[in-house]
């Protein structure tokens, strides 16, 4: 339906309408302008009708916004706010403002003109963009790796210090999943913290583990993993925040390498204090003794012995080797204070603990292969002892096998536990260069060590700390691969 200027109702609608709107013929002139027209440019409605709409164009735009018109008038036809123009208004205080304009066909080729001021779009828009180009910088330059990854893991986004901890190009890493760089034996943990996720049962995922960088060395990184739902609570991706931590592992490994070296030197020089205390203590009974009995046999010798002076240094013999026997008794008793505590001791969680002492001590990161019997039933025992057995052999294990030059990463350990009749059996079985025949007779023998620096006492106190629960320690000479050691323990009644 076509509207005249001159309508009133065209007046009437104008006045009523909440965006601003002017009806200009076709030279430019505003015929009719509504009170939200004035008001976005600053004018009175009486202003306004003494206007051009050029003088409402900055002057910048005003030729190019000419020929528009002029382009415009050849062809007037209505324009939705859809194909709506985003033009500067100029207002009277010499501000511009953003514009939004439709244009409608009038009769006389007068154009009516719908204006909206997209100012605040606009700036939430330059906002946006702003945030995005933060969020970008944030997520490109972060010192941590950081990547979206779909729920079926598939990897959206990855920036570039993960794609450096991966040793792979992103256009290459994009294509895997997460399933793809993590180790098969890893994957069952992986499931399950995804599939609880995915459930809502955790909120955040924060572990340390391995991936396999793409020159399938291992590398240990600290991953948090969190879920982003959509709409209906959906699960849109899982953002993931990777910290490369291998210096760290590597620094507590060197760490704990030293503490055991440490503790190694603590032992020895402890182990020659107490050697140089029992020495010192038995050295003097035992002179007194050697002077008593070379006295009698030199009496003897000579032919014409003094029976009452022979009998004093036999009887004196016997009294001073009676002391040296006392000295000895007195210094193992200070040196075993006390009974030794028995407890029903679970052999599987004991193994489990040793093989974490082992680690912390400096000599984990070899393969650890449990063959565990389930429903093991419990010995009766001190289980401090017992596992300090077990780290004792574990320890020989590693430093035999690290000083046949064998990698740590390539080092195997099979620790089994299974039930012999009354008595439960634990076996650690390695892969090293095993134990020549001539080692294996003195293996257990107190002092004897193949060690640069060892003391010789490991073995032969972890028998005697076995036997005395009323088991056995013993070598399997039999052995096929490596060292192979058993020992035996009671059953709890």
């Amino acid at each position: 339906m076509s509207l005249a200027v001159d309508d009133p109702n065209v007046r009437r609608l104008l006045d009523a309408a909440v965006d601003p709107m002017l009806i200009a013929d076709q030279a430019g002139s505003i015929s009719l302008a509504n009170p939200a027209a004035a008001a976005l440019f600053g004018y009175s409605t009486a202003e306004m009708l003494c206007l051009s709409v050029d003088d409402l164009v900055p002057e910048r735009l005003r030729a190019p916004h000419s020929q528009h018109r002029q382009v415009y008038l050849r062809q007037p036809t209505s324009r939705s706010m859809g194909d709506a123009q985003v033009f500067a208004g100029l207002r009277k205080d010499g501000s511009e403002i953003p514009l939004e304009i439709s244009l409608s066909a009038l009769d006389d080729l007068c154009v009516l003109a719908g204006m909206h001021d997209i100012s605040a779009r606009l700036r939430a828009e330059e906002a946006l963009r702003e945030s995005e180009s933060r969020f970008r910088a944030t997520f490109e330059l972060a010192a941590v790796g950081i990547a979206h990854v779909a729920p079926g893991g598939n990897w959206l986004r990855v920036n570039a210090k993960l794609c450096d901890i991966l040793g792979y190009p992103r256009e290459e890493l994009l294509r895997l999943k997460v399933a793809d760089v993590t180790p098969p034996e890893d994957l069952a943990t992986l499931k399950t913290s995804t599939r609880r996720l995915l459930k809502g049962e955790i909120g955040t995922i924060s572990v340390e583990k391995r991936y396999i960088r793409k020159d399938r060395r291992f590398v240990w990184v600290n991953v948090r993993v969190s879920l982003v739902r959509g709409k209906d609570d959906k699960a849109d991706y899982f953002i993931s925040i990777v910290e490369d931590i291998a210096q760290r592992k590597e620094n507590e490994a060197a760490l704990r390498e030293l503490r055991a070296e440490m503790q190694e030197l603590l032992e020895l020089n402890v182990a020659s204090q107490t050697a140089k205390a029992i020495a010192h203590e038995i050295n003097q009974p035992l002179n007194a003794l050697s002077s008593y009995a070379e006295a009698a046999l030199l009496m003897l010798r000579g032919g014409n012995p003094d029976p009452a002076r022979l009998t004093h240094a036999i009887e004196h013999s016997v009294l001073q080797a009676q002391r040296a026997g006392k000295v000895a008794r007195e210094l193992l008793q200070f040196l075993q204070k006390g009974e030794t505590e028995t407890e029903d001791v679970d052999l599987n969680r004991a193994v489990r603990n040793a093989l974490a002492i082992v680690e912390s001590n400096g000599f984990g990161g070899f393969g650890a292969e449990l063959d565990l019997e389930p429903d093991l039933r419990p010995v009766r025992a001190n289980r401090v002892q017992v596992e300090k057995v077990m780290v004792n052999l574990m320890r020989n294990s590693v430093e035999a096998m690290r000083g046949a030059g064998l990698a740590t990463k390539s080092i195997r350990i099979v620790i089994r536990t299974n039930a012999q009749q009354s008595m439960a059996q634990v076996t650690i079985n390695d892969s090293g260069p095993g134990i020549d025949a001539d080692t294996a007779k003195r293996i257990f023998d107190p002092f004897f060590t193949t060690k640069p620096r060892g003391i010789g006492m490991g073995l032969a106190v972890s028998r005697s700390l076995i036997e005395a629960h009323g088991g056995q320690l013993w070598l399997d000479t039999a052995s096929e691969t490596g060292a192979c050691f058993h020992f035996t323990l009671p059953f709890a009644p």
